[in-house]
């Protein structure tokens, strides 16, 4: 080890879960009580502070933290992101700490990250701030010891192999998450990763952590309790003796799949396991610790990922992995790695293809190969689907500004400032620009302008992207309500009540119409409630409402899609449903068979297409609902709806891909034996 490590004691707590209400409060002050009698070094807190995020939340989390003597390092958690106006912003705005951050203390190198989504209750870490973690770790060096705090414990993150990928050159001795409310310890390349139990538990506790030049003693600690050792990390680094060396990171097979891999240092371990994604099967070493063997790929192609894992007989898991393409020369036309997560569907004009990115990338592409037309960068995370119009793109930003840009160069044209994030997308209609903001306002502004022509308050935010329909705008908001505002001057025409409390608003699913009703889908409450809904447009009178017919997951997360008189969603469990817009009867009902979120139905040329969060895209006949094709577009989550131009359809992840796949292959492949191939990026 090359830093001086001196001893010192920390203390880790989780998920308080505070608000304004004085709900855990009592806990949160208990635990403080027991820490200030510690007199530890600092605390870390891995996220979930405040049960919503909103700004009376952090204010009451403040004055609850207030009496604690040590410092504070905050870091987001889900239920910051998920319902709150400020969203990943709220660490930043009300705790005066950088989303993601490092500091050492007496010889100690510790990482802070951001776990959380914009709006939803998963984890990842996008590109940019792998990027930025990169850096920090070469800056620390491969020998002194690491110590990373995050949110999202161990099977609740889309990339975490690929996280493992990039910590295995350095000394991290150990992750502290949170998340899953208790004590529970993962061993994996050689880092302990320890969960700590939440502090809005009946019965509440922390970690303690007393650092020693050669090892940390963790122990778990509930309130009025005595301490338990709970785990001894050693501070000296461990090398992975799994390598696995075919195949290649991002390799594009076609046939059959070779795996080979080393063992290195060790004569036995309690087993070895290869996996194609999650399904795993023990494999062998000779007698030189090599793994080898080869696999006739059957299942869907697409982006998997290869894993050859090893327990040893201290039960810690070593791992190596690669994603790489497996049987998609025919189906993927073009793949593109852009600078940062994409939240949102990617919106199509003419030939060109527009969308914006953590990190406040705006990007214009050719729709035929993926190449870039152009790139801005907006000062901000983008997380609202773009807008085109009359050769303007129009988007919100995390910064709070609506901004237009010049569709054919990205230069800016004018741009509008708002009082919070703007998390809801636009809609454009009557010469104005249409969009919910996180400051709690719905806004109208001028497209040639960007002039404020009205505003109308809310009591919570507007998220979704609004439909307009005869003069009228439709959206709901997590005020419990969904809104019909005149679009000329911002009147109400009507409001309806969805939901007894904010979990059930109707905010996630962006509306939809047939010309004459609404549809929108909401969280139900109880057993039996309805969670796909038919509004009135002239009275917000509701016309049907139904269960979805499977009925056990609910598909307020996701959005209806309409074509002619047939309503077509998804529920979050990824069963897929046509019904009737007239009476919400049920024509038919498929399974993608993942998990599906904020992902909208997409109807072209006889066919729907959706999305699955795990990366899937999936193909159905829209007159009978018969799968017809599948392709996994990656590990990352998918939160965007695919969208269509021709004969491709194009879907972004979080991870900061996009996948252009052909949905006709004889024309794919007549035009590969035009082009001698299709073009990769």
């Amino acid at each position: 080890m090359s830093s001086i490590i001196t001893p010192f004691t920390f203390v880790h707590i989780a998920d308080t879960h505070i608000k304004p209400d004085g709900a855990y409060s009592a806990n949160l002050s208990a635990i403080i009580d027991e820490i200030n009698k510690l007199s530890p070094a600092f605390v870390l807190h891995g996220g979930d502070q405040t049960e919503m995020g909103f700004t009376e939340h952090f204010s009451a989390y403040r004055k609850s933290i207030a009496p604690l003597r040590a410092p504070i390092y905050n870091i987001s958690g889900n239920h910051e992101a998920k319902w709150s106006n400020w969203g990943r912003s709220g660490v930043s705005q009300f705790l005066d700490q950088q989303p993601y951050y490092s500091f050492d203390y007496n010889g100690i190198h510790f990482i802070g990250l951001d776990t959380s989504i914009w709006l939803a209750h998963h984890g990842t870490l996008d590109r940019s701030q792998l990027e930025w973690l990169k850096c920090d770790l070469d800056s620390t060096g491969h020998n002194r010891p690491i110590v990373l705090f995050y949110h999202h414990c161990p099977g609740y993150m889309a990339n975490e192999l690929g996280l493992l990928r990039l910590l295995r050159a350095y000394n991290v001795r150990l992750a502290l998450v949170a998340h899953g409310h208790g004590y529970r310890t993962w061993k994996m390349n050689g880092i302990v990763f320890q969960m700590t139990e939440a502090g809005m538990a009946d019965h509440p506790g922390y970690r303690i952590l007393e650092v020693t030049p050669i090892e940390i003693r963790s122990y778990r600690k509930d309130i009025g309790s005595d301490r338990i050792l709970d785990e001894i990390i050693p501070l000296r680094r461990v090398e992975n003796p799994v390598m696995l060396s075919q195949p290649m990171q991002r390799e594009h097979i076609e046939g059959p799949l070779r795996i080979t891999a080393k063992l290195i240092g060790r004569s036995s371990f309690a087993n070895v396991e290869y996996g194609v994604g999650e399904n795993y099967q023990p494999i062998t070493p000779g007698l030189e610790g090599t793994c080898d063997t080869t696999v006739d790929w059957t299942g869907t192609p697409g982006w998997h990922t290869i894993c050859v894992r090893a327990v040893d007989e201290d039960g810690m898991q070593w791992i190596d992995s690669a994603q790489v393409r497996i049987g998609g020369n025919h189906r993927e036309a073009w793949r593109v790695q852009v600078s940062g997560a994409v939240q949102r569907p990617i919106t199509v004009a003419d030939d060109r293809l527009y969308f914006g990115t953590w990190g406040g990338d705006v990007y214009c592409l050719d729709a035929r190969m993926g190449d870039e037309v152009w790139r801005v960068n907006a000062g901000s995370d983008v997380i609202s689907r773009i807008a085109v119009e009359g050769g303007r793109a129009y988007l919100g930003t995390a910064g709070g500004e609506v901004i237009a840009l010049d569709a054919q160069t990205g230069a800016q044209v004018w741009s509008f400032k708002t009082g919070g994030p703007v998390q809801g997308s636009a809609l454009v209609a009557e010469g104005m620009v249409f969009i919910g903001s996180g400051d709690h306002y719905f806004y109208a502004l001028d497209i040639c302008s960007g002039e404020l022509k009205w505003k109308y308050k809310l009591n919570r935010m507007a998220q979704v992207t609004p439909v307009y329909l005869n003069g009228v705008i439709y959206f709901g908001a997590w005020d419990q309500y969904f809104h019909a505002l005149r679009a000329g001057d911002g009147s109400e025409l009507w409001r309806t009540q969805i939901g007894n409390s904010i979990y059930y608003a109707p905010a996630n699913s962006n509306p939809a119409t047939d010309g004459k009703r609404i549809f929108f889908a909401a969280t139900f409450e109880h057993e039996g409630e309805p969670d796909i809904l038919c509004l009135n447009s002239n009275t917000g009178n509701i016309i049907w409402s139904r269960r979805n017919p499977i009925g056990k997951f609910h598909c307020s997360f996701n959005s209806p899609c309409v074509a002619g008189d047939r309503l077509y969603i998804a529920s979050l469990s990824g069963d897929l449903f046509c019904l009737s817009t007239i009476d919400g009867r049920e024509i038919w009902s498929a399974s993608t068979g993942q998990e599906t979120y904020y992902n909208s139905p997409v109807f072209s040329n006889g066919k729907v297409y959706i999305g699955g969060i795990t990366g899937g895209i999936f193909c159905f006949d829209a007159e009978t609902g018969t799968s017809e094709w599948s392709y996994r577009a990656g590990g990352s989550y998918l939160f965007a709806s695919p969208s269509v131009w021709e004969n491709l359809v194009i879907t972004p992840s979080t991870e900061g891909t996009v996948t252009a796949l052909r949905t006709d292959l004889l024309i794919e492949a007549r035009e590969r034996k035009e082009l001698g191939g299709v073009k990769e990026k």
